[in-house]
């Protein structure tokens, strides 16, 4: 099986991961987040069945970093409170996105095509970025529960 083969299917298991977390999520703002990625993940499909198919892909870029950004700005402590209980789900994500990462890390040299090798970049830059929301998401969620406020425990990250 090629690269293309495997990334399409580590893609589309990606795809149904954040459907799936789309409807349990609780407010729209997480929603928005998980339908978001999803929507990439899509996008990569194409990208990774046009290299496939020995065609140029047409790269769309994501911003979901950034509106993921101000979707957390907005975000009132009891949406954090809410979803608390999909964190494992979340850290599930985190799981799926750095075996993604680590795949085309592994295969970009493998890649002799220099637009092949342009498009699996930048795709791997957008799995990075998903990585890092992803990672903010669980820290927001979680930190509620797990966040020690106490002057005796010394210099403290900015919450």
């Amino acid at each position: 099986m090629d690269i293309f083969t495997i990334a399409i299917q580590l893609e589309q298991e990606g795809v149904a991961f954040y459907e799936d977390l789309a409807s349990q999520a609780t407010t729209n703002g997480f929603k928005s987040i998980f339908t978001m990625l999803a929507k990439d993940e899509n996008n990569h499909i194409k990208v990774f069945t046009s290299l496939k198919n020995k065609s140029v892909p047409a790269m769309v870029p994501s911003s979901v970093a950034e509106e993921a950004q101000a979707i957390f700005k907005q975000f009132k402590q009891d949406d954090y409170l809410k979803e608390a209980p999909q964190v494992s789900m979340y850290e599930k994500a985190l799981e799926i996105e750095q075996k993604s990462i680590e795949l085309y890390t592994s295969h970009l040299a493998d890649l002799e095509d220099a637009e092949e090798q342009k498009a699996v970049k930048r795709i791997l830059a957008e799995e990075k970025k998903h990585y890092e929301t992803l990672d903010e998401l669980v820290k927001l969620v979680s930190r509620p529960q797990r966040w020690v406020e106490n002057a005796e425990f010394g210099k403290r990250e900015d919450y």
